[in-house]
């Protein structure tokens, strides 16, 4: 059976990247029931957490460049220009300018995509060998050793990350190794029970959670944007009628209402919304294709995991391409 699904984008970011998103993602290392816990590799939960500070930062500057952009006009309306106002219009723009050559040079988005592209890497291919689908339908040994050396490549695979983040965490210790054993030790049934539990359940749940999220942040951002363009648009008019009367904030005004469109677009709310509500639907439909008390072989479930999976590996390489 294979899961038919489009990717979305989780923007600026994911990765959330991000900000922080980020991406498709779900509650981290939840009681699996009993004593039990899903365990993942430790290098995950470092990029994981690096990607989520990296997303809001970006997303921290931006908005900071936002509010120079509207001191600046504050500033050019306040009457008369004087040396004052040249001083404090350039101290504005100086900043302007430093945080946006910094985010620049320093690739901040792009980092938080790779970061973001990582840990939704390392999930996947931890989720396989949990599970036991391919490539790790083998013994514990090799599966163990394959999934050591598919880390080291996936490291190796994003330069642009700090060199830091993988100094401690590129292999897998002895405790998780233990704990992630102990998983792929239970039945088919009971992994299966884990896996529709822990995974596509938690990330169903998600889905929902942030298609409202989105949805409501998109619907106050756009209502903000026509209120100030209403706003505008009433003080034109008044202008045509009465020219001589006293100055209005037009020009603030018009910059809160970009700031408003600006903020909406970058951070995708519409979007993510829409790409949200399909990713719920599609996982819906995967939970009510596996149901809760069926019980699979090991091959049967090894397939079924690989298919599950390689969807949502397919979102997540989209959603890094569309960044």
């Amino acid at each position: 059976m294979g899961w038919q699904t489009n990717g979305h984008l989780e923007g600026a970011a994911g990765m959330e990247a991000t900000e922080e998103t980020p991406l498709p993602g779900s509650p981290r290392n939840k009681n699996a029931g009993g004593l039990l816990r899903v365990t993942h590799p430790q290098l995950f939960t470092v990029v994981d957490h690096y990607a989520i500070k990296t997303q809001r930062f970006y997303f921290a500057c931006l908005l900071t460049q936002l509010a120079l952009l509207f001191l600046t006009v504050v500033v050019s309306g306040l009457g008369n220009a004087t040396a004052i106002h040249a001083i404090l219009q350039t101290l504005l723009l100086l900043l302007l300018f430093g945080i946006t050559a910094y985010l620049y040079f320093a690739r901040t988005a792009e980092r938080w995509y790779a970061a973001r592209t990582l840990a939704e890497s390392l999930l996947t291919r931890s989720w396989r060998y949990l599970m036991k689908a391919s490539p790790f339908n083998e013994d514990d040994k090799a599966a163990e050793a394959r999934l050591s050396e598919d880390i080291a490549q996936l490291a190796r695979a994003f330069p642009l990350l700090p060199a830091q983040l993988f100094e401690k965490h590129s292999s897998i210790d002895e405790a998780t190794a233990e704990a992630m054993q102990r998983i792929r030790a239970l039945t088919a049934s009971e992994r299966s029970a884990l896996y529709r539990r822990e995974r596509i359940y938690d990330q169903h749940l998600w889905y929902q959670k942030k298609a409202r999220i989105k949805g409501s942040q998109n619907r106050l951002f756009s209502l903000l944007f026509l209120l100030f363009v209403l706003c505008s648009l009433v003080i034109a008019a008044t202008r045509i009628v009465m020219p001589e009367g006293p100055i209005w904030p037009i020009d603030a005004l018009i910059s809160l209402a970009m700031a408003m469109l600006t903020w909406n677009q970058s951070k995708k709310f519409a979007e993510l919304a829409a790409s949200y509500r399909q990713a719920a639907g599609e996982t819906q439909r995967m939970l009510i294709h596996w149901p809760e008390q069926v019980t699979f072989d090991e091959e049967q479930l090894a397939r079924l995991v690989a298919d599950t999976e390689s969807v949502f590996s397919q979102e997540h390489t989209q959603w890094s391409g569309g960044k």
